[in-house]
């Protein structure tokens, strides 16, 4: 059997739920899909999430969405190749966006200074005596 049949059967065979066949697949297609991330995120802070993570999170989700059908049209390595790539691509597009949120705050929720119950806290918090680096300084 050629690696194109071979990948064309694991396809088929993922698709019916087996878990040698996803392996096959994984063994076949992690490392390159791996480094087509990693040039992807050139650039980018890869300390919280990298390339395996998310080349791990597209095979989740291939697999998850080949067993539930989503992929009718799916039927050999090309196809697959391309898939693969797509699906990384989206999760690189959502890794960067999801650290751009992080470095503007994120969801944090700010409130405003300047109000009369926050200006009362702030006074007290300091207090009306100078500091004891303050005194030494006079």
């Amino acid at each position: 059997m050629s690696k194109a049949s071979n990948v064309s059967h694991w396809i088929d065979l993922v698709k019916a739920g087996d878990s040698e066949a996803a392996n096959q697949i994984w063994q076949h297609y992690f490392d390159r899909l791996a480094r087509s991330v990693r040039a992807r995120l050139q650039g980018q802070n890869r300390a919280v999430r990298d390339e395996e993570d998310i080349v791990v999170s597209v095979f989740d989700s291939f697999y998850d969405a080949a067993e539930k059908g989503r992929f009718p049209e799916l039927s050999d390595r090309d196809d697959l190749w391309q898939l693969l790539l797509r699906m990384a691509a989206r999760k690189v597009v959502d890794k960067r966006r999801h650290d751009l949120r992080q470095r503007r705050g994120g969801e944090v929720m700010h409130h405003p200074l300047g109000q009369v119950d926050d200006d009362k806290q702030v006074l007290e918090a300091i207090g009306n005596e100078p500091s004891p680096e303050m005194v030494l300084m006079m």
